[in-house]
């Protein structure tokens, strides 16, 4: 079987981040969960929104002509930002997913067995999974108890310096 990516992947994060979701949090009320830093990972009520990543972020640091992203939540714990660029309406997504950093490390393993590549200059565990029928690069890190994935057309380098500005607005 195919491992996942791209949208695929969100879904297997999704089902891991509700299970360990109700596990951690129990309810609305619950203390929350602790990031591997040891601060504590956004609570289930407070999702990242396309502010931590605006368009003029993405255009500087990619160097693609972003338009102001359109904020979705395909499941109840994650935020994807999608930015057109030119005539393409998927040009660069930043997808949040909360889920424990246990689900994310089980997934991090799982692709570096499938010929992920590990990658090294976030500041955080990153992995990276070029998709086998586009020219789209997928970039996943975690962060504020979020697996946060970068999906674009652009060199890793250039996304690897997203990915730090985005983990630097969060903090």
């Amino acid at each position: 079987m195919a491992r996942p990516n791209g949208p695929r992947l969100l879904k297997v994060l999704a089902a891991g981040a509700c299970a360990g979701l109700v596990a951690a949090f129990g309810g609305a009320a619950a203390a929350p969960a602790m990031a591997a830093a040891g601060r504590p990972a956004a609570s289930p009520l407070t999702l990242p929104s396309c502010s931590i990543v605006p368009s003029w972020t993405v255009r500087s640091v990619l160097g693609q002509d972003a338009q102001v992203p359109v904020e979705t939540h395909p499941v109840p714990s994650g935020t994807t930002c999608t930015y057109a660029v030119g005539t393409n309406s998927l040009g660069v997504q930043v997808t949040f997913l909360q889920v424990p950093w246990s689900a994310f490390l089980a997934v991090e393993q799982d692709y570096l067995k499938g010929g992920a590549m590990k990658v090294y200059g976030v500041g955080q565990p990153a992995f990276a999974v070029a998709s086998r029928t586009t020219t789209y690069e997928n970039l996943f890190f975690y962060g504020d108890g979020c697996n946060i994935g970068i999906t674009a057309e652009v060199p890793l380098p250039k996304m690897v310096n997203l990915a730090k500005a985005v983990l630097t607005r969060l903090q």
